[in-house]
Parts: C-alpha cells; sequence; structure tokens
C-alpha cells in the first residue's frame, strides 16, 4: 500500500465498510481513532455501468499537488489501492441534511460553491469523461446494467415514451465536455470536513464534462431522498404531473441555496450550465430510479415515484429559483 505495509494496518485495525458490491472501502483506525479511509480496485467496472476506478487515481493524483480544499488528503495513489485522509467524523451529508433546516442550509450553501469550485479548476491535462449511461437510454442497445437486470427494464419500458426519449437524446447532442466534473454527485461522497466545508469522494465519473451534471445531479438528491413519498397514490405514474410539481414546490427554497452560491456571478457560462442543468435534473432522477431496481428491489413503489417526478421533469423540465434563498 506504500505508506501503510500490510502489517501496519494488521496492527492498526481495519474495519471494513462495503458502502456497496461495488464501491469497496475500509477505514483504518490508529489508536483508536480513524485516520485513514483505504479504496481497492474493482475487477467489474464495465459490468453495471460503474465509473473508472484507474481513471478517478489518475486525477486525484494530480489533483493532489495542488490539494483544493474539497478534496481530502490523498495519501496512497497507486495502480492498487487509493489512501485519503478521513475527513472530519466520516459523516456525510446525507447526514446533516436530517438534522433541520439550518443544518441543510448551511451544508447545501458550502455544496453549491464547491461544485462552483470544481467547474471552475484547471482543466489542463484532464481526460473526457463518460457521457452519463442515461443518456444512451433512448437508443438501442440499451445499457447492459438496464438488459441484464429485468426489474430495470420493466421500468424503462414504461416510462420511455417518444417525449422523454427525445429530451433525452437532446440532452446527450447538447453535452459539454469542457469543465472538471465529478460525475456522481450523492449525499453520500459529500463528506462534512467539521468546519462547515464539504469534500467530494468517489471521483470514478469524473474528468472533464458538463458541469450542469454535477448541479443537476444535486438538485435532484433533494427530489429523491425528498419528504413527499410514494405513499400519495396507489401508483405514481399515474399522476407524474401533480407529483412533480408537489414535488419540486416541496424542495424549492432548498435547491435556492445551493444554486445562490453557484451563480455567485451572471457570467455566461454559469447562466448557460443552469439553463442545461433543468434537463439534468430529470435525467438523474431516471437514473436514480433505475438503480433503485438493482439496489432496494423490494422498495419497487419508491423507484416508481422517482421515476414519475423524472418523466414529468423531463417532460417539462422547471424553471431554477436563481434569486435570494430564504
Amino acid at each position: 500500500m506504500g505508506l501503510l505495509s500490510e502489517r501496519d494496518v494488521v496492527d492498526a485495525g481495519v474495519v471494513t465498510s462495503n458502502l456497496s458490491s461495488s464501491n469497496p472501502v475500509a477505514a483504518v483506525s490508529v489508536g483508536g481513532a480513524p485516520r485513514f479511509v483505504a479504496k481497492t480496485g474493482r475487477p467489474d467496472a464495465e459490468r453495471w455501468e460503474q465509473g473508472d476506478p484507474a481513471a478517478e487515481r489518475v486525477l486525484l493524483g494530480r489533483l493532489a499537488r495542488e490539494r483544493p480544499s474539497w478534496l481530502p488528503e490523498v495519501v496512497v495513489c497507486d495502480s492498487d489501492v487509493l489512501v485519503m485522509g478521513f475527513v472530519g467524523e466520516g459523516q456525510s451529508l446525507h447526514g446533516q441534511m436530517e438534522e433541520g433546516r439550518e443544518p441543510r442550509r448551511m451544508a447545501t450553501h458550502a455544496l453549491g460553491a464547491v461544485l462552483r469550485q470544481v467547474a471552475d479548476w484547471s482543466t489542463a491535462d484532464i481526460a473526457p469523461a463518460r457521457v452519463p449511461w442515461i443518456f444512451r437510454l433512448a437508443e438501442r442497445p440499451w445499457p447492459r446494467f438496464v438488459v441484464e437486470h429485468p426489474p430495470a427494464v420493466d421500468l424503462a419500458s414504461t416510462v420511455l415514451t417518444p417525449v422523454v426519449a427525445r429530451r433525452l437524446g437532446s440532452t446527450a447532442e447538447s453535452w459539454r465536455s469542457t469543465r472538471l466534473m465529478h460525475g456522481d454527485v450523492r449525499w453520500a461522497n459529500c463528506l462534512v470536513d467539521g468546519g462547515g466545508g464539504i469534500a467530494l469522494v468517489d471521483w470514478e465519473y469524473s474528468g472533464l464534462g458538463d458541469p450542469a451534471w454535477d448541479l443537476g445531479c444535486a438538485l435532484a438528491e433533494h427530489l429523491a431522498w425528498g419528504p413527499l413519498g410514494p405513499e400519495t397514490g396507489p401508483d405514481p405514474l399515474g399522476d407524474p404531473d401533480g407529483l412533480a410539481v408537489r414535488a419540486v414546490e416541496a424542495v424549492a427554497s432548498e435547491w435556492a441555496w445551493i444554486l445562490e452560491a453557484y451563480a455567485r456571478d451572471a457570467s455566461s457560462a454559469v447562466a448557460d450550465t443552469l439553463d442545461a442543468t433543468r434537463s439534468h435534473v430529470g435525467a438523474r432522477l431516471l437514473q436514480i430510479a433505475l438503480q433503485w431496481t438493482y439496489w432496494t428491489p423490494d422498495d419497487a413503489v419508491r423507484a416508481r415515484f422517482v421515476a414519475a417526478v423524472a418523466c414529468a421533469l423531463l417532460a417539462s423540465p422547471p424553471a431554477l429559483p436563481v434569486g435570494s434563498a430564504p
């Protein structure tokens, strides 16, 4: 492992926490206190349309030389393992989002600022990121993740109307590979550093891409985990427009917290990003819905609820609240 030998790890004590079957992570504690996080590679990166661990290592090795504030300390970065410094108490943004309105406001405002800093980072020598697989759903053949998973096939067949297909296709055509992009902004990948800042982890989808995707992912998290749940009707797909309106109304003020920090000036580049983000929110939600059929197969209603909101937003991209946030 470079910095730590196998004996060092055994002596320190390693608690392995498989956040998912495709993302093996181990927290290394020294003297009872967590000090590092080690992440090993995966042999099946393409099978489930996952990100690229090798690309993550290359990018983080390059960023480590300047170490922006939104990146944990990179301790070891080689072909076999990635070791990064432990962030704060290891709490993800997901935990802070459940602590009340004021903690959410502070956290999402910090995230908006971080996403803008990522998009503004120097892009010299950064390889292009892969276009998210959700945009290929309007094409044939479908991504293997969908084809090899029958519940995903069933849901995709239901929601992929001509309107949704056209929107996904047109968004893919307008994709820009111009700025640094994280590529997988989820609450679980946003760690609170203890000082009110946010550090981003899991850069396997990163590269030169469209910053509107990162921003759209952040906004979509509010809807996917928001207060409006599938209990609003026996079949959420039966009332997608009504669901979307109520869902967006429930989180619009918190969207403004992110957007206000992101859009700190009126540059044309930011305006273009905000406009593209309107469609990216729906695309990301649809991606989440299809992934949930694999991650949480017993919660099919929740997946259909998220898919319903996604389709309504793709058919009619929402206005984004970019004024003064309450």
